[in-house]
């Protein structure tokens, strides 16, 4: 300790062991311990430097007791003899210990006293693994071997695995560690029948000869866990896009350090908004499907969402500044008539002559929109008679826009939002206005946004999530990407391209029926193609049984997803001449686009379903999903110090403080079987040993 006190060991302390020369204390033994660090059995903590007369620790690490350890290994090298868990110094040829000297088995590890006298009775080390992380007896203290074989039958608690690896490692970080399932590796059900299996004339040390041999022949298993939400996300698939919405993509994502998803999603959603109601992919006679899209960007601040949604935003605002060039002398026009209107008007005013109509005002130029932000339901309703191809909203904040449910009539705009999803027709009854009553019979809307992490979690309540608004949303999520400075620049030629095919979209005109109703062109799915989503819709409905709530709501609006992703991508492949030369096939979906858009769609199922996760998480999940995400950018292994030195202790409401802290949240990460506490050796010149935190590979399969 820093004042130069020594620590008394109490003979009541519980599991207090003096120290032998494998590192063990014996009983009674009240020398002074030269480094007082201990394992605090009461929180399942890691080794940490305590006060002076502390009773109650478990003595795990001592230096007094882990160079005794040491000499009596370097003693057993320099006499060529192995030291061995078993005291046997016999040298074979089987395995070599950590100095090179042979070792004459592996040691083998069981779950009960009965396997382990059956395997001992064979000639091998074995020993059965500690019941909980805090026994007195330690069995695999001294071990210097090489090798370890977990052997779990099918009656043994499968968790004893880890803490026998845990312990194992522990003890030398360098061993390679097997787990075996005796019913998997001899094709029995424990192993006693195995070994019954060889009859009374079999000699033992055969049978465990044989034993050893099969084991021997497996590759070394590495430790794994399960992938956090982080590790599990899957960059944006974006060369499955057409020409040149790939190139856009990938060439801005590039530039701006984000992920594809980031600029592929808010494109996708703004090309089906430019198709509006010139077009609907037919698969039944009731059932007509739309380009409508709804998608929400979901990231921390500087995460480059934003940047990545003005990217497609400014090739919108081009289309419309193009349409204000082309009606400016219309607008010129108007202005001139309407103040000879306005004169007219308050002329007839004055006059209040009977039997004389007033001026008619003169009609305003038909000017096209494309991009609206946050507004109500009425004057959205305005703006969609006038603009009855369809619109885009475009939310910078997608927060403001969800948060206006509640702020709006008692959130009575939700139910009418829900059937812009479909398209269906809008009644709007006004107390004021003419006239009283706005009917919208296609309302085509489409929706992009972008969110923080936290307020998405806030504003998604149980209200969103029970009347399908949520499942109505494609998702992305990607993890932050570091940044880093780039020279590069998007070629001119990669925006103009993309232009290029928005205003191909953009001039198709919008028929209409009889009534004065939008009447979409229709696109059927190709033979081929109906068939492969008919096999699709199965499968997806099958897997997607077992859901309930939220999930399960999300699941059933995913059906569609292929058929609106089709219809994009094949009106772009139209745009663009790639369909068929003579356009004899620009009425068919092919399967092969069909096939895309399932692929496309596969994506959004996965990260629906990882984002659905994270909106679940509890505060101390999420915390620990950080923890994990720092602890891999850090290179996968830390001290309790590195983590109350690092980014995310200083981050404003941190749990994370003080030492004590970071060794209880780097210990849960152990409970929940994230990774395992090791030790470092000191090397040759000494120095005191490193306590270190290690995150296991994750099992990305």
């Amino acid at each position: 300790m820093d004042d130069g006190k020594r620590l008394e060991t109490p003979s009541s302390a519980a599991g207090a062991n003096p120290v032998s020369p494998s590192g063990a204390r014996q009983e009674g033994d009240k020398r002074p311990l030269q480094e007082p660090r201990k394992w605090d059995a009461t929180r399942d903590l890691p080794p940490r430097t305590v006060a002076e007369g502390s009773a109650e620790w478990d003595v795990r690490f001592d230096k007094a007791g882990l160079a005794a350890a040491r000499a009596a290994e370097a003693a057993a090298c320099a006499g060529g003899a192995s030291h061995d868990i078993t005291g046997d110094s016999t040298a074979s040829n089987e395995e070599t210990d950590v100095c090179g000297n042979p070792e004459r088995s592996a040691l083998y590890v069981v779950g009960t006293e009965q396997a382990r006298e059956q395997l001992a009775s064979l000639g091998l080390h074995v020993v059965v693994a500690p019941p909980d992380g805090h026994s007195e007896a330690d069995p695999f203290t001294g071990y210097s071997g090489r090798s370890a074989v977990v052997l779990l039958e099918p009656a043994d608690d499968r968790g004893f695995t880890d803490l026998a690896i845990e312990r194992l490692l522990r003890c030398e970080p360098r061993l390679s560690v097997r787990v075996v399932e005796v019913r998997g590796i001899l094709g029995a059900e424990s192993l006693a029948d195995w070994v019954d299996g060889f009859g009374d004339a079999a000699e033992p040390e055969q049978i465990g000869r044989n034993l050893a041999e099969q084991i021997a022949q497996l590759p070394e298993q590495r430790r794994s866990r399960q992938p956090t939400l982080r590790e599990q996300f899957r960059p944006f698939p974006s060369e499955l896009l057409p020409y040149p919405l790939d190139d856009f993509v990938q060439a801005h994502a590039k530039v701006m350090g984000c992920d594809a998803s980031y600029v592929a999603v808010p494109l996708v959603t703004a090309v089906g908004a430019v198709i509006g109601n010139t077009a609907r992919l037919r698969v039944r006679s009731n059932w007509k499907v739309p380009p409508i899209l709804w998608a929400a960007v979901i990231g921390e601040s500087g995460t480059q969402k934003s940047p990545a949604m003005r990217v497609v935003r400014s090739a919108l605002d081009e289309l419309e500044a193009q349409e204000q060039l082309r009606t400016a002398p219309a607008w010129e026009d108007y202005n001139r008539l309407l103040a000879f209107y306005e004169k007219d008007r308050r002329k007839w005013d004055k006059a209040a002559s009977d039997g004389v109509a007033p001026p008619e005002p003169p009609t305003k130029p038909d000017e096209r929109r494309i991009v609206v932000a946050d507004t109500t339901i009425e004057a959205l309703a305005v703006l969609l008679q006038e603009n009855p191809k369809g619109l885009l909203m475009v939310q910078d904040e997608l927060g403001a826009w969800l948060n206006s449910f509640e702020k709006y009539s008692k959130g009575s705009q939700m139910p009418q939002y829900l059937s812009f999803y479909s398209a269906e027709r809008l009644v709007v009854d006004r107390k004021t206005g003419v006239p009283p009553t706005i009917t919208v019979w296609a309302p085509s809307v489409s929706i992009i946004g972008g969110i923080q992490p936290g307020m998405f979690r806030r504003l998604i309540g149980q209200d969103a999530e029970d009347s399908g608004l949520l499942a109505r949303f494609l998702l992305t999520a990607p993890p932050r990407l570091p940044k880093v400075w780039r020279d590069e620049e998007v070629d001119a030629s990669v925006d103009w391209r993309v232009q290029q095919v928005l205003d191909g979209l953009w001039d198709i005109d919008l028929e209409s029926d009889c009534l004065g109703r939008p009447h979409p062109r229709e696109v059927a799915l190709g033979e081929d193609a109906a068939q492969r989503y008919k096999q699709w819709y199965d499968r997806h409905n099958a897997s997607g049984s077992a859901f309930v709530g939220s999930r399960a709501a999300a699941w059933a609006k995913l059906e569609e997803i292929p058929l609106r992703l089709a219809l994009v991508l094949h009106c772009v492949k139209v745009a663009v001449g790639d369909v068929s030369e003579d356009g004899s096939e620009d009425d068919f979906v092919s399967d092969g686009t069909l096939e895309t858009a399932i692929e496309l769609t596969e994506w959004f199922k996965a990260e629906t379903m990882r984002v659905y996760s994270m909106l679940s998480q509890t505060l101390a999940d999420r915390q620990s999903e950080d923890l994990v995400g720092w602890i891999l950018e850090q290179g996968g292994s830390v001290t309790a110090s590195d983590v109350v030195r690092g980014r995310l202790a200083k981050r404003k409401g941190s749990a994370i403080r003080s030492a004590n802290e970071a060794e209880m949240a780097l210990n849960n990460l152990r409970k929940e079987g994230l990774g395992a506490w090791f030790t470092t050796t000191p090397g040759p010149g000494g120095g005191r040993p490193k306590t270190y935190f290690q995150l296991f590979d994750a099992d990305l399969e």
